[in-house]
């Protein structure tokens, strides 16, 4: 089970950091929305997306294994990843 209030923070950090690195406005980058088809998040700056994630958190999510498994499409999914990675410590 997720905790809820770090997710919430995660989540808007994440949006942040999207922002930055895509060149969308915070306010438009909406938990549901599609990595690839909405945001034009392609493999490459997926990749380089989960570096600055990890090097933000401190955490060590492997971005070879999270665009295999292509269970990250959303915002939302891809906070829930960090989230879980935070709790794992």
């Amino acid at each position: 089970m997720i905790n809820e209030e770090l997710y919430t923070k995660t989540l808007m950090t994440v949006r942040e950091i999207i922002s930055a690195e895509t060149g969308n406005e915070v306010e438009e980058i909406l938990p549901d929305m599609h990595l690839e088809d909405e945001l034009e998040v392609a493999e490459e700056d997926l990749t380089r997306l989960i570096k600055v994630l990890n090097g933000h958190f401190n955490i060590q999510l492997d971005p070879v294994a999270i665009e295999e498994e292509e269970s990250v499409t959303t915002v939302r999914e891809l906070a829930a990843v960090v989230t879980e990675e935070i709790e794992l410590g």
